[in-house]
C-alpha cells in the first residue's frame, strides 16, 4: 500500500504512528525505564502526507 494510503487508513482507524522522532538521547534516563505520557500537537503544512506535529513527553 502506498504510503499516503496508509496514513489514510491509520487516520481513519484511530490508529497513529509516531514516526520520524529526533532527540530521543536528551530524554532523562528515568523516561526508558517508567511509564510516561505522550502528548502530540498537529502542525498544519498543507501538501504533505501524514499529519505532521509537535510530540512533547510528560515525564
Amino acid at each position: 500500500m502506498p504510503h499516503p494510503q496508509a496514513d489514510q487508513y491509520c487516520a481513519a482507524n484511530n490508529i497513529f504512528a509516531v514516526k520520524n522522532l529526533a532527540n530521543l538521547d536528551i530524554l532523562p534516563k528515568e523516561a526508558k525505564t517508567r511509564d510516561f505520557t505522550v502528548h502530540t500537537y498537529p502542525v498544519n503544512y498543507e501538501g504533505l502526507s501524514g499529519l505532521p506535529c509537535r510530540v512533547v513527553a510528560e515525564i
